[in-house]
């Protein structure tokens, strides 16, 4: 048997994009003008005066600071690079047969997380009544600067945040040339928020959460895929001397990855259209309001959406064994995506020179990828949400009944045009038909010496 491991302290990824956004929204160094009218444009004059002047109007402030920016980024300043503390430990154990198992799992603590807050988010007096309570924000209140949209600040988490995983794997190399393994993967990750953003603004603005983005909660990492299963099989034949074949088969499987379920608009009025959705646990529970094209008539009535919403989740195997709580951040599981891939390598072999030959080699290989996919056309094809882009948007809020009781309105996929009814989701999921979801194959010639 053996045994290895490790455990130490390390640094991650510098968040170098997020320092980019201070000089640029200092709140002091700056002012943007931009004049589109014509009839301004032509009483434009320069002058020794540093500050323009356009018709007895000034454009710019006349002191650095007297005009409110449109937002502003800092750094808080205890802010430290992202850190993690990681461990493993794992083992190889040879079993009869020529067999080798090999266990192994990781494990890797926050210690200084990246996230972003809005200092310009006012705490909410208020809540949604019904069953869903969360807060509730109004837009002559939401903000404690009312000249300014938001005050992001750069800063860490309180060692929020961890991940694990557990790998077993089994190979054996057989007599004859064949050589196989078979792997599991199980991961665990639960985070603040995955950052979603280029900008500080939007890395915090669109973190999906109930209450609001300043309290996300911890809750499932966007990017941990729970169950993962690799295997191969492989065979290689030497003969004639000056040949050699090599044919391989590959198969990787696994969830395609995670989603959640928020309203398509801002539900809370918090400013930020991430608002997680509350699944109700029957039909008591959530108001529809009517449907209505452009001109005022009513495409889809109430009853009609609430036989869609339930003719939804009832298929929907995470809405329908969550019912009567908040969808989480990330909870989503999206299906099982198994692929095979099929490697035919031949080498055309010979030695040159005397006393130290050297081996040069022509080989031709064949890659066909996701085989699967060429026998049945069903098989190995990708999976994407029905209803909305980066999560999914079965609902969008429709204001509130008379008591503060959240009304909704069901989000449709077109607008069938004998009818002008609405053609609303019956599935969670579809397929994706592009060269992605399809077979391909690739052809490659290698010399080497």
């Amino acid at each position: 048997m053996q045994l290895r491991g490790g455990t130490g302290i390390f640094t991650g990824r510098l968040p170098f994009v997020w320092f980019t956004n201070q000089p640029t929204n200092s709140g002091t160094l700056q002012n943007t003008v931009e004049i589109t009218n014509a009839a301004q444009l032509a009483g434009l004059t320069f002058s020794s005066d540093p500050w323009f002047h356009l018709n007895n109007q000034t454009l710019f402030p006349p002191t650095p600071g007297t005009k409110a920016p449109g937002s502003i980024a800092v750094v808080d300043r205890n802010f430290k690079m992202p850190q993690v503390w990681r461990t493993n430990l794992a083992f190889d154990v040879k079993l009869p047969w020529n067999m080798v198992a090999t266990f192994e799992g990781i494990y890797s603590k926050s210690i200084n997380d990246v996230i972003q807050y809005n200092a310009n988010q006012t705490v909410s007096d208020s809540t949604f009544q019904g069953p869903d309570q969360r807060e509730r924000f109004f837009s002559s209140s939401r903000r404690i600067n009312k000249d300014i949209s938001n005050a992001m600040v750069l800063t860490n988490t309180k060692n929020n945040g961890y991940t694990y995983s557990l790998t077993a794997q089994l190979s054996r190399e057989f007599k004859g040339g064949f050589y196989g393994f078979l792997a599991y993967t199980y991961t665990g990750a639960k985070d603040l928020t995955a950052n979603p953003g280029s900008a500080a603004s939007s890395a915090w603005a669109s973190n999906p959460a109930v209450e609001n983005q300043n309290n996300p909660g911890l809750s499932y990492s966007q990017f941990a895929v729970p169950h993962r299963v690799v295997g191969g099989l492989s065979y290689q034949i030497e003969y004639a001397k000056h040949l050699k074949t090599t044919v391989s088969v590959f198969y990787q499987g696994s969830s395609q990855g995670r989603l959640d379920y928020i309203y398509s608009n801002d539900m809370n009025g918090d400013g930020n259209a991430a608002d997680l959705m509350y699944i109700p646990k029957d039909a008591s529970e959530i108001i529809f309001a009517d449907l209505k094209n452009s001109s005022g008539a009513v495409i889809a009535t109430a009853a009609e959406q609430n036989t869609a919403f339930w003719s939804y989740v009832e298929q929907d195997k995470y809405l329908s064994v969550n019912k009567g709580k908040y969808a989480e951040r990330y909870g989503v599981i999206m299906p099982w995506l198994g692929r095979w891939d099929v490697k035919i390598m031949q080498d055309v072999f010979t030695y040159f020179g005397k006393k130290n030959p050297t081996k040069h080699s022509l080989q031709v290989s064949l890659d066909i990828l996701n085989i699967g996919n060429l026998i049945n056309s069903d098989w190995g094809v990708y999976q994407k949400q029905t209803l909305g882009s980066y999560d999914i948007t079965l609902l969008k809020s429709a204001g509130t009944t008379a008591g503060g009781v959240p009304t909704y309105q069901m989000n449709y996929l077109s607008i069938d045009k004998a009818s002008g009814k609405p053609n609303f989701p019956t599935s969670t999921y579809t397929p994706v038909m592009s060269t992605m979801s399809t077979w391909g194959a690739q052809i490659g010639i290698r010399y080497t010496f």
